[in-house]
């Protein structure tokens, strides 16, 4: 819905068909998000209604486009791990790494996690996941980088809640999954762009405990020494501020929110 060009031509086409955005999957909240513009109302390309994910996008929502409706969405692609249990797993010991869209960014964090292999030797394995819309495949950037992995670094593929319950710590790019960590109370590290705009998708919640940006190796290393002993010594916290976090970014589930999708003067879907 936020393909603009689509947008245009529906309402050229079919003046009198409503048009609804939904947020199909988290946004940063900053000036190169997906939200609508000023030029795009001249243009006439804002939709009818805009549906969130929960109360931060309702809120980036309102700030940018006041005068659309905004209401909120089913979950869709995050329902399964939204659903999923949280475990209080001490055992848990792994590092997840998942990669944003840009090389430049996953050549960075790898090289810092290599550069920190010394004082990741408490964690039992680096779980390493390129992004689904990446550019680039494990082959690519295992060329780039130039090296070889430590013997516990390992490359994973599939759902990524099959991994969950062995992670202590995420260490992310630039990718909206981030969010999925921090809403189950596991802390997560973001290592910040070097050639362009980081795109924090956690920024509209400052939660020190949480997440961290990190623009140096020492950074890094301090955030993740502070961020293993909080979630050895009070896991239970951590789930308590996840679940904190989950109630931000994600609105609970109701049957109401679908209803959302239909015309306002139709109760009804069209076919079922």
């Amino acid at each position: 819905a936020f393909e603009k060009g689509l947008v245009s031509g529906l309402k050229k086409s079919f003046p009198e068909m409503k048009n609804f955005a939904s947020q199909a999957f988290n946004i940063p909240p900053n000036h190169l998000s997906l939200m609508p513009s000023e030029q795009d109302k001249i243009l006439n390309v804002v939709p009818d209604r805009i549906l969130a994910l929960g109360p931060v996008g309702k809120e980036m929502a309102v700030q940018f486009l006041p005068e659309v409706p905004v209401d909120f969405s089913p979950a869709f692609r995050y329902q399964k791990i939204l659903s999923t249990p949280v475990a209080v797993n001490r055992e848990a010991n792994n590092i997840l790494v998942l990669f944003g869209y840009g090389l430049e960014n996953a050549l960075t964090t790898i090289r810092i996690l290599i550069k920190l292999e010394n004082q990741l030797s408490s964690f039992k394995q680096v779980l390493l996941k390129l992004h689904p819309g990446g550019y680039f495949d494990r082959a690519r950037l295992l060329q780039e980088l130039g090296q070889p992995l430590p013997p516990n670094f390992e490359f994973i593929s599939g759902r990524l809640e099959d991994y969950l319950d062995t992670v202590a710590l995420g260490v992310c790019g630039a990718t909206g999954t981030a969010v999925e960590l921090a809403t189950r109370g596991i802390p997560v590290v973001m290592i910040a762009e070097t050639h362009s705009l980081t795109m924090n998708y956690l920024a509209a919640r400052k939660e020190p405990e949480l997440w961290e940006l990190c623009f140096t190796s020492d950074d890094v290393a301090s955030a993740v020494k502070r961020f293993h002993g909080a979630f050895l010594n009070d896991r239970e916290k951590l789930i308590r501020k996840g679940q904190q976090f989950k109630q931000a970014y994600f609105v609970a589930p109701d049957e109401k929110y679908w209803k959302n999708y239909l015309p306002q003067d139709r109760k009804e879907p069209l076919y079922v």
